[in-house]
């Protein structure tokens, strides 16, 4: 059963391919903001802020339908916009930490919402051009490669957090957001562009 799991991977097209390697950047990237925000929230605002805050943040779902049928490739460039601010408000952080927070939480928002729309217009087209089977094997694979990204991005922040402050976790973040930004671009004009 290993065997043929380990197979699927050579059965998809370098689409594919980069979208695995891709997303493993953004689960490294993205893990390393949770640690890093939750500390500061707890730090600064209180339980009640912090369940506003989730509220709100979860609440964003209930909008997600009213934006169905949005092509793939624009919500691809709305999640790359989205990162964009995302990378920007960072600067915050050394400017008014309160404020970095609360845009942080307002930004959050936004990917509440782009990314489930993001998500199921992608799955959408690779049933529709690879067929069910394919996207089955692809799924577990990018089980795997959020568990290693996420592990890899929360081992980063535990050792950089150990060694270093807290402004050298944000450098670390805003890099690796760069990092994920600049192969996201690659992405979008290598596949996404010219997409139907």
């Amino acid at each position: 059963m290993i065997k043929k799991f380990l197979r699927s991977l050579d059965s998809f097209d370098s689409f594919l391919k980069w979208q695995l390697v891709i997303g493993f950047v953004c689960s490294v990237s993205w893990a390393l903001t949770i640690p890093v925000i939750h500390k500061l929230q707890g730090l600064y605002w209180t339980t009640a802020y912090i369940s506003i805050a989730h509220i709100v943040n979860n609440s964003a779902g209930l909008v997600v339908p009213l934006l169905k049928g949005i092509s793939l490739p624009h919500l691809m460039l709305i999640y790359i916009g989205v990162s964009l601010v995302y990378v920007l408000s960072l600067f915050l952080y050394f400017i008014d930490l309160q404020v970095f927070i609360l845009a942080e939480a307002l930004i959050s928002v936004s990917f509440s919402i782009t990314y489930p729309l993001l998500n199921i217009a992608w799955e959408v087209y690779v049933i529709k051009k690879y067929g069910v089977e394919v996207f089955e094997d692809f799924r577990y694979w990018e089980g795997v490669r959020s568990s290693a990204g996420h592990i890899f991005g929360a081992s980063l922040v535990a050792v950089v957090s150990t060694y270093f402050d807290m402004d050298m976790a944000l450098k670390l973040l805003g890099g690796a957001l760069c990092l994920m930004l600049t192969l996201e671009g690659i992405n979008w004009f290598k596949f996404y562009r010219n997409m139907k």
